[in-house]
């Protein structure tokens, strides 16, 4: 956990002249710091200076007088990022300042990611690894709470200016006999509330997307899910653009994200008698009435490597006409209208769809069904939430 720093810690640079600078032109001078996480290790320096960054108002005008698209990255589980961007290369971002190293991504909100250790069961962690804070949370009563593979996890997390204060959310969401059951984690007392949500039945899959202050999920059949934590018992829905199921074609994949502070799906589909998958982005141009536009739709073998790199190869099936290769869609960049990520066997892949270009990001060690959770990093790193003591 973050606090002020000890006496024992202090630097010599606390007693610098420049600690002896009035306020205000202390104040400025640490909005004049462009990497917040530069900023944030200024908090140990001093007393002082703890006390001026962490203000709250000293934060809202940071964030005010911020400009520009917010660094952003995937984040994909076991694997790595798709970022070169110097801001994500740091251990942290491997979550290897946890106290158990081995652990599955759950679900993630700007720079918050929930995670479940994988050798201790019920142990989960909200975590932010800009700041290498972390909170281990009450055991989740169920022996085994994820042997449900219906089961999602959906973290949301809101600065209000007005109160200047962060409010975290939490819940556990599953059908169970036809119902939505949906478990929140209340931070003010520290343990889980079990509530049946009313509304039609849906499966739902994909990771969840914070937007406009509600968690949302891909469903089949045909919908997004909007959970809202302020109405719990009764959940909303869109209207999905998508019409289609596994069942009735022979590759389906699909994704849902937040692009240029829009709602996107990412679909990846073919036909069995054609080697054609076909690239769509759909784009919800009225939220949450559900009208969508189609903003590119493309054959993947129109893609070509960027460099001429011959890496990644689109193409190909076997004698029963099943793809050979691992095709999926895994997510929308948070600035960029025009890429959109692939995973293409062992490959994570950029791909720029103006350009019609494929970039490799990543490489697994093993053909895997790779995770990805969008990371976009605020213009202040969100705090993590404490509970009672």
């Amino acid at each position: 956990m973050e606090g002020p720093p000890s006496k024992s810690s202090k630097t010599k640079s606390s007693k610098s002249s420049m600690d002896n600078l009035p306020e205000p032109l202390l104040r400025e001078n640490f909005h004049r710091i462009p990497c917040i996480k530069s900023l944030v290790r200024c908090k140990s320096v001093s007393h002082h200076w703890y006390n001026i960054i962490s203000n709250p108002f000293f934060i809202n005008h940071k964030l005010l007088h911020q400009q520009g698209p917010k660094p952003f990255t995937l984040l994909l589980n076991s694997l790595g990022l798709t970022s070169k961007d110097l801001i994500f290369q740091s251990p942290g971002f491997k979550l290897f300042f946890l106290p158990r190293r081995f652990v599955r991504i759950l679900s993630s909100c700007n720079d918050l990611i929930l995670c479940y250790s994988l050798t201790a069961r019920r142990v989960f962690y909200i975590c932010n690894p800009m700041t290498l804070q972390y909170l281990a949370l009450t055991p989740y009563p169920e022996n085994d709470c994820l042997k449900n593979e219906g089961v999602k996890f959906g973290i949301l997390t809101i600065y209000e200016g007005i109160e200047n204060q962060w409010k975290h959310r939490l819940v556990r969401i599953h059908c169970e006999c036809r119902d939505l059951v949906a478990e929140t984690f209340s931070f003010a007392m520290g343990g889980w509330t079990e509530t049946v949500v009313l509304g039609p039945s849906y499966n739902l899959f994909g990771n969840s997307v914070a937007y406009n202050g509600f968690l949302h999920w891909l469903a089949e059949p045909s919908a997004i899910i909007i959970y809202d934590f302020d109405n719990m018992k009764q959940y909303r829905f869109i209207s999905s653009p998508i019409r289609i199921t596994m069942v009735q074609y022979p590759f389906c994949s699909q994704c849902l994200g937040v692009c240029c502070g829009v709602l996107r799906i990412l679909e990846l589909t073919s036909f069995q008698v054609s080697d054609d998958v076909t690239l769509t982005v759909w784009e919800l141009e009225d939220y949450p009435n559900g009208n969508w536009n189609v903003e590119y739709r493309i054959c993947l073998h129109e893609l070509v490597p960027a460099g001429g790199n011959s890496q990644v190869q689109i193409q190909g099936r076997d004698r029963a006409g099943k793809h050979q290769r691992r095709l999926k869609a895994l997510g929308v960049h948070a600035n960029n209208r025009d890429v959109v990520f692939l995973q293409i066997d062992v490959y994570v892949a950029s791909c720029n769809l103006e350009t019609k270009e494929l970039k490799v990001e990543s490489t697994a060690d093993q053909l895997l069904s790779i995770q990805a959770f969008q990371v976009e990093l605020p213009w202040w790193p969100t705090p993590i939430p404490t509970l009672p003591q």
